[in-house]
């Protein structure tokens, strides 16, 4: 979803007519409203049946219509981009990408929504324009595996655990949190290992050059079909941990251990707020979705998109995971099992 834009029609609205049939389409579209609908919307449709050239071809049409509207001027630059990183040409996605804040300089984007290597791009951008990447004021980093029994099998739950603990945190918490995406994009940067985000000597520097003001750092253990969860909260000015939190409980009712964890982390931070009840998704579909991101973050995008897939099977409610396959769908379209 695109952010801080007034009336702007949402290019994941478009997107939701030509994902996989199990996806709905959104009556109330805007886009039925604009004055080229048919063309953006055929656009897009090339875009998701991985025909980019022709959705490049399509947008360079509209981008020369002196009358197209703002919103629908800022859709064909991201759906240009989009299409170029598609292709391999990362310089020209970036150019598309500042040709969109120029039309916008508010422009924001929901990492969830858009292509993976998007945000990269995104990022590079905002850098070479001298805007600010980061507002956000907490970050919640990988959790460490310290279960002893089955810790291979358990080791992808380490992002999969911090990023459904961002998503119920800001969810409860009037808190800005950091994308895990963005916090990807400054730890390459930093070239940081996964051991220097279990350090807080080391967590603590990254969260500074992070410009946030709170780390989350915490672990996980398997303790036969129970799970025990910790966190800390660590201010990053003063190094100092001003709170420490844990649960315990069912293997099975995991994701019902991190809503209570971030619930009670908002609450003492004097920040919460009532929000959704997390979902019942089970704990093999969480590992599937855990899995999926490992995938993602190698840039492995068929793989991951199996993984998502095998968890909306476990759960089919698992909206984070129906996400992902909406994201990736374009990028593996050509692929060949």
């Amino acid at each position: 979803m695109i952010r801080n834009v007034p009336h702007i029609v949402a290019i994941t609205l478009v997107f939701l007519s030509f994902t996989p049939a199990s996806a709905q389409t959104d009556r109330n579209d805007p886009l039925s409203k604009s004055p080229t609908p048919t063309t953006l919307r055929t656009a897009t449709e090339a875009y998701y049946g991985a025909d980019f050239a022709d959705a490049l071809r399509m947008t360079d049409l509209l981008l020369d219509d002196a009358e197209l509207g703002r919103d629908q001027r800022i859709e064909c630059f991201l759906l240009q981009a989009f299409s170029y990183l598609a292709r391999g040409n990362d310089q020209s996605a970036r150019e598309s990408i500042r040709k969109a804040w120029a039309v916008n300089r508010e422009l924001e984007v929901d990492p969830e929504e858009v292509p993976p290597r998007f945000m990269h791009a995104y990022y590079d951008v905002m850098q070479e324009i001298e805007k600010s990447i980061v507002t956000n004021t907490l970050a919640v980093l990988m959790f460490r595996n310290n279960s002893v029994t089955q810790h291979d099998e358990l080791d992808p739950l380490s992002q999969g655990i911090a990023d459904m603990f961002l998503t119920q945190l800001r969810s409860n918490s009037t808190m800005q949190i950091v994308e895990r995406e963005r916090i990807g994009y400054i730890r390459r940067e930093m070239q940081l290992q996964d051991s220097d985000m279990f350090d807080k000597g080391s967590a603590v520097r990254f969260g500074r050059q992070l410009g946030v003001h709170y780390l989350i750092m915490g672990s996980f253990a398997r303790i036969g079909k129970d799970v025990r969860l910790d966190c800390r909260l660590v201010r990053t000015e003063t190094s100092l941990v001003v709170d420490a939190e844990s649960r315990k409980g069912k293997m099975d009712d995991l994701m019902e251990l991190i809503d209570e964890l971030a619930k009670s982390v908002a609450d003492n931070l004097g920040k919460s707020k009532k929000g959704a009840e997390a979902s019942k998704i089970n704990y093999e579909a969480l590992l599937f979705y855990s899995e999926g991101l490992a995938h993602l973050d190698l840039g492995e995008y068929h793989e991951a998109f199996i993984d998502f897939d095998r968890a909306t099977k476990a759960s089919p409610d698992y909206a984070k995971a129906e996400r992902r396959l909406k994201q990736l769908a374009p990028l593996v379209a050509n692929r060949a099992d």
